[in-house]
């Protein structure tokens, strides 16, 4: 199997040096950036214009090398900022399972939940940053009397809380909890190797939740330089607990390349890593990206990697209407024995070998199609899911889908058809 990665790697590499034109990389965050979360991430290249962002906020003192970065004119008004969004959702269904004589079930749920961002630049080259999420339901259902929520059900969480700043005008430090993206796969991410929560392949858009930590990024032209110091999730550990992490970027052509380590001295919980990871541009519509981590728990050592590719096309003979096809293939020596859970039927996914994929098409009049599978090729097991969706204005959208579930040995399976519907949905 390693031989096999051994080669892809090396086909990338060649595709790299065969395609060398500037494409556009649909895996680097800085192509998107959707909150300011995402400025001042691992992923983003940072230059001399470019402190905590969008190149269009930050004007040069003057045009030598050690130029000092500060923000544009139009932006030293606005210290403080206040953003975030919200979405209320209610979904009602129907589960048919083959596997309990045919039985028919009804379920329904609905969520409410909000994302509040405070940003605040004290000066040109500080930033302190807040990020928190509220979800319903607020009180521990599981009690018979509904009692409101205590101190055990968590439903508000911060999510980020750090501090920026520019140290010598040539280092870009963040202090606090924060997402730590060291990864390039989509479905999988073996070598997000500092977060703290993995990627779940059904909801692979959603944030993943970061340590607290320090970085240092130094960024050399087009490439970086990463240091990392992190700190268990609790208020008191040993100091052999903190971990420490390394990283380096380098762009070649249109491909983004990356070599990391993570090291922490209690290897039985913290298992030491090295990982690799490619994200390059085949052709204008195609990325290639793979991830090979190695990793040693003091006992044995383990073996993962990951392959995937992404398509995305705008067709111009038909208006507002594109495609995306994802696909990606993940392979964990020793395995494991995560699963996701959905309306009580779990299905086991993160073992040896998996497979997932997705295909998205947005079309007119506001009309989206969807089809996703997740599989797990060693239990021959999977959930699948369609749904098309039609948004009737910016407040109100409504989703006609259903699952369908294999189990293991593709013997037990339901059917869920569902209709969801989302109102108030939007950011501000």
């Amino acid at each position: 199997m390693k031989k096999i990665f051994s080669l892809l790697l090396i086909a990338t590499i060649v595709s790299t040096s065969a395609f060398g034109d500037d494409l556009d990389n649909l895996f680097n965050d800085t192509d998107i950036i959707e909150d300011e979360s995402s400025l001042f991430m691992d992923d983003d290249l940072f230059s001399d214009d470019s402190l905590f962002g969008n190149d269009d906020l930050f004007e040069s003192e003057n045009s030598t090398s050690s130029s000092k970065l500060i923000l544009s004119d139009d932006l030293l008004s606005e210290e403080v900022s206040i953003s975030g969004s919200y979405s209320f959702n209610f979904t009602t269904g129907l589960k048919y399972d083959f596997d309990d004589s045919s039985s028919l079930d009804y379920y329904s749920s609905s969520d409410i939940s909000t994302e509040l961002i405070l940003s605040a630049r004290p000066t040109t080259d500080t930033r302190f940053y807040t990020k928190a999420t509220i979800a319903y339901p607020f009180f521990n259902t599981e009690d018979d009397d509904s009692t409101y929520v205590d101190e055990e059900y968590n439903f508000f969480s911060i999510d980020e809380l750090f501090y920026d700043f520019l140290l010598d005008d040539s280092y870009f430090v963040r202090v606090g909890k924060q997402t730590l993206n060291m990864g390039v796969g989509y479905f999988y991410s073996p070598a997000n190797l500092l977060n703290i929560s993995t990627i779940d392949p059904l909801n692979a858009d959603d944030e993943q939740e970061g340590p607290l930590a320090i970085k240092v990024n130094k960024p050399i032209g087009n490439d970086n330089l990463y240091g990392y110091l992190t700190f268990p999730n609790t208020e008191d550990y040993d100091p052999s607990e903190i971990g420490l992490a390394a990283r380096i970027e380098k762009v070649i052509n249109n491909g983004e390349y990356t070599l990391s380590g993570y090291y922490n001295y209690d290897q039985s919980n913290n298992p030491t890593k090295l990982a690799f990871t490619s994200s390059t541009s085949l052709l204008t519509d195609i990325d290639v990206f793979t991830e090979v981590v190695e990793s040693y728990d003091g006992s044995e050592f383990n073996f993962e990697g990951t392959v995937g590719i992404q398509v995305l096309k705008e067709i111009s003979e038909l208006v507002d209407t594109s495609v995306t096809f994802l696909a990606q293939y993940y392979y964990n020596q020793n395995g494991s024995s995560n699963s996701i859970t959905i309306n009580n039927f779990s299905v086991p996914y993160d073992t040896t070998h998996q497979l997932a994929g997705l295909l998205s098409i947005s079309l007119p009049n506001d009309l989206s199609f969807s089809l996703l599978s997740v599989n797990n090729l060693s239990q021959s097991s999977s959930i699948n899911s369609a749904n098309f969706s039609y948004s009737m204005n910016d407040d109100i959208s409504i989703t006609l889908g259903s699952y369908y579930y294999y189990g293991i040995d593709y013997i037990q399976y339901d059917i869920q058809p569902y209709i969801s519907f989302t109102i108030g949905e939007g950011d501000f």
